[in-house]
């Protein structure tokens, strides 16, 4: 990484990510390089020039190498889960012929054999003038290119977007969502949902929209890769878990959790990433739990870090 992009985390008032320089003429570069809707002097090919050597630095780390593994590892459990409540079953040929692939240790699963996988991501920020961020795309698309096989979509919002960046992503065969939907995604198909650093608000909202389906079923759709919600609960006051975060309050002992290895080279990247899904054997509990009909999340203004549409 150049000597010009060295970094560190600083957070605003919403938790949006940034960038703190450490010099006086990182400060100079700084104001240059944010990346607004009237920078005339962004270059689209110069771009992704860099993202493309941020990919291929996550790529060839070993962080990437054990994550993509214990992703894999959720992706076969969440196809199990999604064939058991989904209401369009395969028939009985495809279903023994993926079978079959499984034991003979297929671990790469087959677009022909399973059903597609969708990504989404929310919260990235701007990633031209954000160098987090443009790691955290770099490692969507590597996910989304070992993946290739099985993933119908990638898509991603945040409201920050600039005319630019939405111009990358669509360089990157990437789906931008058209509106903001404050992370109330219902996942009808396996999703892996990647919001890296995100405001609790949004983790919420999400848990919220799948857990209010009948019986709750799309909760059992989705790998969640985000803020660790072990060490949210443990940093955070139940008093406030009440008002900015109540369903991942009262969800939280029934999803299961791995922490990421938090051993890439920039150490503020993935650090308080983990692993969330929800194993079927808690289905029955989870419904006992849960109100019978899952009020929809109200916030006050100045409590809640979320972008309002």
């Amino acid at each position: 990484m150049a000597e010009s992009e060295e970094f560190i985390v600083v957070r605003g008032r919403r938790g949006k990510k940034g960038i703190k320089f450490r010099s006086k003429s990182k400060v100079a570069h700084a104001q240059e390089s944010i990346g607004e809707e009237s920078d005339v002097n962004f270059n689209l090919d110069s771009f992704t020039k860099r993202l493309d050597s941020c990919k291929q630095e996550i790529f060839m780390s070993d962080f990437f190498s054990r994550t993509y593994e214990q992703i894999l590892s959720c992706l076969n459990e969440m196809y199990d889960r999604f064939d058991k409540h989904s209401t369009s079953e395969k028939d009985d040929s495809a279903s023994a012929h993926r079978n079959n692939n499984r034991s003979q240790g297929n671990t790469c699963v087959k677009a022909e054999d399973e059903r597609k996988l969708h990504i989404l991501s929310y919260g990235i920020g701007n990633f031209t003038s954000c160098l987090i961020a443009r790691y955290q795309l770099a490692f969507l698309l590597a996910l989304r290119d070992k993946l290739e096989s099985q993933c119908s979509a990638c898509e991603l919002f945040d409201p920050v977007f600039t005319i630019h960046e939405r111009d990358v992503l669509a360089a990157y065969k990437c789906e931008v969502s058209p509106r903001n939907e404050e992370g109330k995604r219902s996942c009808h198909v396996p999703t892996i949902a990647f919001m890296p650093h995100c405001g609790k608000a949004l983790y919420n909202n999400f848990l919220w929209k799948n857990a209010a389906s009948p019986g709750s079923a799309l909760l059992f759709n989705f790998l969640l890769i985000g803020n660790s919600f072990d060490n949210m609960l443990q940093r955070t006051p139940t008093r406030q878990l009440e008002k900015t975060a109540n369903y991942v309050l009262k969800l939280q002992q029934y999803i299961r959790e791995i922490q990421l290895d938090n051993s890439f080279t920039h150490k503020d990247i993935f650090n308080d990433l983990a692993l969330h899904w929800f194993p079927l054997s808690q289905h029955s509990s989870i419904l006992s739990k849960l109100d019978q009909d899952c009020e929809e999340p109200v916030y006050e203004e100045s409590e809640v870090e979320l972008i309002r549409s």
